[in-house]
């Protein structure tokens, strides 16, 4: 197999290709920075999660609530309906 050729020392001095330290501090920081409120962004997220789960099962014991409150209206309906015609 054939080598692949490294590009000419005359693409650039060395100089030319280094990163400045205070571009290199400043990437660094940044990423110290992201890593460092990473955690805390997941547990945000678990909070906000388990916040919208707590909503929505108190969202769905209201409507269970409003329901069984029709079956019971409905219930005492008929049975008012029953005596009725037992009276008649």
């Amino acid at each position: 197999m054939a080598e692949m050729s490294k590009p000419a020392a005359d693409a650039g001095s060395a100089d030319e290709n280094k990163v400045d330290p205070r571009v290199l501090d400043a990437v660094t920081s940044t990423n110290v920075a992201a890593i460092g409120v990473a955690s805390d962004e997941a547990m945000a997220v678990s909070y906000e999660s388990l916040a919208h789960s707590l909503s929505l099962v108190m969202q769905n014991a209201g409507s269970t609530q409003y329901g069984m409150k029709q079956i019971e209206a409905a219930a005492v309906a008929k049975t008012c309906q029953k005596i009725l015609s037992l009276i008649k």
